[in-house]
């Protein structure tokens, strides 16, 4: 292998001059994240009380407009202190189920509990790498797998990750949407860097992952009572 080569490869795999979100990237980013994901939020438990879509929708639109007011009054201000930025598979999951909820409030006014949906494969692969990050946490691996975040390398391959259900033709609908879901996330990541500039934390926050935990139960019990 030549120097310039190396100095490639060694480029390639850098981790300690990282690309950052800029200011303004952060600021749009925090409010528009957190109120797309409260609006879903609050559509999600207004249907669950069984009022009519269109206190759905209220209630949605509400919670959204909060988001973007001004200083300490705004929820996103104090999500932010809490919680930061949401992930960007957060905020695109929440998008698309939220765009969801409202194509069905408009064919219907009663009121509509929107479930997620999606792979037991897509939720076991986001449980796992939760839980590696979080043993990466207490430094248990020999080298930190947090810090490879940072690498473009990293992006390189959730990118390749993304596309293999074209690369294998994969023609199913429901794996597909899926995927489109991941290649989204992985180009917004790609252009506004957020939240913080590493890969991991776009690709899921603890609220996420408590929520796949959540799926994933359910699934073992659905699971367990069809075998039952």
């Amino acid at each position: 292998m030549n120097t310039g080569m190396a100095v490639s490869v060694a480029q390639w795999w850098a981790t300690d001059a990282p690309v950052l979100p800029s200011p303004w990237a952060l600021a749009w980013g925090l409010r528009l994240g957190w109120s797309v994901v409260l609006a879903w939020l609050g559509f999600w438990l207004a249907g669950r009380f069984r009022v009519g879509g269109t206190v759905q929708l209220g209630i949605a639109l509400l919670l959204a407009v909060w988001t973007w007011m001004p200083g300490p009054y705004a929820l996103a201000y104090w999500l932010g202190l809490a919680f930061q930025l949401p992930s960007i598979s957060l905020v695109v999951l929440s998008g698309v189920l939220l765009a969801r909820s409202l194509l069905h409030a408009q064919a219907s006014p009663k009121a509509y509990v929107p479930e997620p949906r999606t792979r037991p494969v897509w939720i076991v692969s986001g449980v796992l790498l939760g839980w590696v990050l979080l043993l990466d946490t207490l430094a248990v691996f020999p080298l930190s797998l947090y810090v490879w975040g940072w690498s473009p390398m990293a992006v390189s391959l959730v990118a390749l990750c993304a596309g293999m259900p074209w690369l294998l033709q994969v023609r199913k609908v429901s794996v597909a949407l899926e995927a489109w879901v991941l290649v989204v996330v992985v180009g917004l990541f790609v252009v506004t860097r957020l939240p913080t500039g590493n890969l991991w934390d776009a690709l899921l926050d603890p609220c996420l992952w408590v929520v796949l935990h959540v799926l994933l139960v359910r699934h073992l019990v659905n699971c367990y009572r069809k075998r039952s």
